[in-house]
């Protein structure tokens, strides 16, 4: 019992002084994190920097990683770098790095490689194939500032294409 004590001591230890986790392929910083053994679940606060295998990255200040779920959930606002340059500002974001899925759902701004601006409600976006859908009301402000708005959305980062209804 004392060994298994002193060896839960160490393990804590070592992630307040590197603040820094890798999970299975994510890999997670912060400048504080907060243990509870109970629900297998760290609290992060500051700086908090996650990024999984395929170079997609999230950034907030504040969030809670399960380990047993391998799920991140960001704590307000929060932004998303793709692997394919796309940025997505919004907030409460879900990155389930178990079913390769990041999403929201709420309000998210979605700026595009080139310089389109897209307002979603919601959003939904497989980190595997680089593939985003939302749907509700979306409006898009293109690179020569025309407005568009339509009621789903699908970009296909890897094949550069954008579908819209």
């Amino acid at each position: 019992m004392k060994n298994n004590c002193l060896n839960i001591i160490r393990i804590f230890f070592f992630l307040l002084i590197s603040s820094e986790l890798f999970a299975e392929e994510l890999k997670i910083s912060s400048s504080e994190i907060n243990l509870d053994k109970k629900e297998f679940k760290l609290t992060l606060k500051g700086n908090v920097k996650a990024v999984d295998k395929n170079s997609n990255s999230l950034e907030t200040e504040e969030a809670e990683y399960f380990k047993k779920k391998d799920l991140l959930n960001s704590l307000g606002p929060t932004i998303i770098k793709t692997s394919q340059s796309y940025i997505f500002e919004s907030k409460n974001v879900i990155f389930d790095n178990k079913n390769k899925i990041i999403k929201s759902d709420f309000e998210t701004r979605i700026i595009d490689p080139d310089g389109n601006i897209f307002v979603v409600e919601m959003f939904n976006y497989n980190s595997i194939n680089n593939i985003f859908f939302s749907k509700g009301n979306i409006k898009l402000k293109d690179k020569n500032d025309n407005i568009y708005k339509f009621s789903e959305l699908y970009i296909d980062e890897n094949k550069k294409k954008i579908v819209c209804q």
